[in-house]
């Protein structure tokens, strides 16, 4: 172990090498010493201490920098170590002078204005052309976009390092690198932009593991709680395939297999699973009930298109045997064959309390006995949400979400057999929703959310973990076929939540606070309710929430 490597310095050719001492000296008060690891620590340090004095002796100048109250895993005090670093050479710089003059007799010095490294501390250069090398064409023209505005323009470094650190946290590269060249002679700007980009090479084989809990707490409490695992198994059929097994406990039991196949410019996706999900809740007259949602079992495939980097479309057929609602006495399962469309498109910087960027998903599926089953309905439903910056803290989200079966539009169309739409748990709307599914749900919904996230600081400087202060506001209307006195989409529901939160990374992040909910009447007045999330913040997905 070498840790001031002074001799492989004068190895590789340097005849004048300054030393930096970058470890803490060990502590001189015994009374420090008050643990095992706290003594271990002392044991390493006098060895590293040791190891270093020979080196330390052959250097022409040692720096050591006060490092006490510091440590190896001091990262996020990286601004207070720059400091002291700063601090000490500015006491050595006598010792450094005369380090110069002594160099001086020999040979001529380096002036300021000749030394790159200085040039690195002024204002970044203006550059009038961006040249983008490695990863896809559609990862070059992803990054010229968001470099785009720099060009020509005069831009601060934390700017420039908030956009590398964008592409970074998009997890496809293992390195971004933002260089200059000159341009070729007779171009009238001199410097060119160039953004290096090395592709993460995916693992061959991926083990996923989740949690995802949304809790409300008021005069009725609701609890849902998602494990989940998955394998993916990569390149038994090509090196862009795919087997996926995943599995998931507690409020949904699922179990679920699908195969991903690349045909040329298409992709077929077959599939299998297991779905029992059930509501978990309590109230003032009721200790705790257990209400079924629903449960399938079957199969179907998909046929698609990628759309670019962010979104694909597919068209493909399902075939499964549904029990729906809570009545399971009488266990009248029923086949149900359907044709499904989806199309899905996800630009966002991140899954959790996202800063910019847009996601639409359209799902459209038609139940009839011509294609298995007995079930016959057709229902589609759309979301969308946007993500627009507001300075350099805040964020503008808008949720959309909607969803029918077609009944009040078509004299023909046939009711969905059970409320296959909720307002409840929908990702940007109705935090804490602290009521039965039932009360929510309807054959035809239209629902709304507006928030407002601020960005109050980060947890940790190294590892990253941004916080948030946010407000939202949802309503929501819907009509039930089986309940006249609901068929208007009026009155309309509506959450008013302030809370807080943080983003762990791009999927998984936790949030808690306050929500005043109800009907916009004064009959059903639900009060406030308490809620707490973590996990993506997703719920289940909306296609099986029945």
């Amino acid at each position: 172990m070498d840790n001031l490597p002074v001799d492989e310095a004068k190895k590789l050719g340097a005849d004048i090498v300054i030393a930096v001492v970058s470890h803490p000296a060990p502590p001189k008060d015994p009374g420090a010493l008050n643990s095992s690891a706290k003594i271990a620590g002392q044991t390493a340090a006098i060895f590293i201490e040791q190891n270093m004095k020979p080196n330390q002796e052959a250097a022409d100048l040692v720096i050591a920098p006060d490092l006490n109250g510091f440590s190896s895993l001091s990262f996020p005090e990286a601004k207070d170590l720059i400091l002291r670093g700063e601090e000490a050479g500015q006491k050595a710089a006598p010792a450094l002078r005369t380090l110069a003059a002594r160099i001086a007799e020999s040979r001529p010095l380096v002036t300021e204005d000749q030394e790159p490294n200085r040039r690195a501390f002024g204002p970044p250069p203006v550059f009038q052309a961006l040249r983008v090398e490695g990863g896809t064409t559609e990862d070059q023209r992803w990054v010229r976009e968001l470099f785009a505005p720099l060009i020509g323009e005069a831009y601060s470094r934390e700017r420039l390092q908030a956009l590398i650190g964008r592409v970074y946290e998009s997890g496809r590269f293992n390195l971004v690198k933002f260089d200059f060249e000159r341009t070729p002679a007779g171009d009238p700007h001199p410097y060119r932009a160039v953004v290096l980009l090395v592709p993460s090479k995916p693992s061959q084989n991926v083990v996923f593991l989740g949690i995802d809990y949304q809790g409300s707490f008021s005069s009725v409490m609701q609890s849902d709680l998602v494990l989940s695992s998955a394998l993916m198994l990569r390149g038994f059929t090509g090196p862009n395939s795919a087997l996926l097994l995943s599995s998931s406990m507690v409020n949904r039991i699922r179990a679920g297999l699908e195969y991903f196949q690349p045909l040329g410019p298409l992709f077929i996706k077959p599939w299998l699973r297991y779905a029992y999900e059930y509501d978990v809740f309590a109230s003032e007259s009721v200790p705790i009930t257990i209400s079924s949602t629903y449960r399938t079992f079957g199969g179907g495939t998909w046929v698609g298109s990628v759309l670019g980097k962010d979104g694909d479309v597919m068209v493909g057929y399902s075939l499964e045997n549904v029990l729906l609602g809570d009545n399971w006495l009488d266990m009248n399962p029923k086949n149900a064959g359907a044709l499904r469309f989806s199309l899905r498109y996800d630009n966002r910087d991140s899954a959790v309390f996202s800063d910019r960027g847009v996601s639409f998903n359209l799902l459209g599926r038609w139940f009839d006995p011509h294609f298995g089953g007995i079930l016959s309905f057709v229902q589609s439903e759309a979301s969308a949400m946007l993500a627009l910056p507001l300075g350099e803290r805040g964020t503008l989200g808008l949720s959309l979400f909607g969803g029918t079966d077609f009944t009040p539009f078509f004299e023909n169309a046939l009711p969905a057999e059970s409320a296959y739409f909720s307002t409840l748990q929908h990702p940007g709307m109705f935090y804490g929703v602290g009521y039965q599914t039932t009360l929510n749900t309807g054959n035809d919904v239209l629902a709304l959310g507006l928030e407002y996230r601020y960005r109050i600081g980060r947890i940790n400087s190294l590892m990253g973990g941004d916080v948030f202060l946010f407000g939202n506001t949802s309503v929501a209307g819907l009509t039930q076929q089986s309940d006249p006195a609901t068929y208007d989409m009026f009155p309309l529901k509506f959450d008013v939540s302030l809370g807080a939160g943080a983003r762990l990374s791009r999927e998984f992040g936790l949030m808690t606070g306050v929500g005043f909910l109800g009907n916009l009447n004064e009959t059903q007045n639900l009060g406030v309710s308490f809620f707490i999330g973590l996990g993506s913040f997703t719920g289940g997905r909306v296609e099986d929430k029945r």
